[in-house]
């Protein structure tokens, strides 16, 4: 008897908005005593609807199925990497925990080297050629200054390169992981 009761109560969970006339005639076919029903139907002061065409339901129903657009973009993780990113392109990041490979120059020599490369495509390299999707080269246009390449030990996570990609098209630079 326990058996059937509590497959009702699961029946009468899930499928929501059940007649009462259906309900009684489960109930009976169960052969539940009228003890016990008391229980089923306290399920009600739990929030589950036993009439059909409760109209506080079909709200939640319609509120529940329409995301927000601006939910998701809140509970996206965003790597720590991302801040760092950021800080390299607007030259902010602390020298002391990211100390440079080598000084910039202050002479604009590295200007220069960067002018004289230019870019300029070979004779037989087309800008039409198959690039990978996402991909950002000489041509993408996102470039625009130096390149910062991102060294992360032990690998880089699918969140990761998610953010490197969006920072490299809002910000303006090649990241280069």
């Amino acid at each position: 008897p326990e058996d059937r009761m509590r497959l009702v109560m699961i029946y009468i969970i899930t499928q929501e908005n059940i007649k009462q006339e259906d309900r009684r005639l489960l109930l009976d076919e169960a052969g539940i005593a009228p003890e016990d029903q008391v229980a089923i139907l306290a399920l009600f002061n739990m929030g589950v609807s036993l009439q059909q065409g409760l109209a506080l339901s079909k709200k939640l129903r319609t509120k529940e199925g329409k995301p927000e657009a601006n939910s998701y973009d809140i509970s996206r993780y965003v790597p720590p990497l991302r801040r760092l990113m950021e800080e390299a392109a607007l030259n902010t990041l602390s020298v002391s925990e990211y100390p440079y490979v080598r000084p910039p120059s202050t002479t604009g020599l590295d200007q220069v080297g960067a002018d004289l490369r230019g870019n300029k495509l070979s004779s037989w390299a087309s800008t039409g050629g198959a690039k990978p999707r996402g991909a950002v080269g000489i041509d993408g246009g996102v470039g625009g200054g130096r390149r910062v390449i991102v060294f992360v030990v032990g690998g880089a996570t699918y969140s990761e390169c998610r953010e490197m990609h969006a920072a490299a098209a809002e910000l303006g630079k090649d990241f280069i992981l």
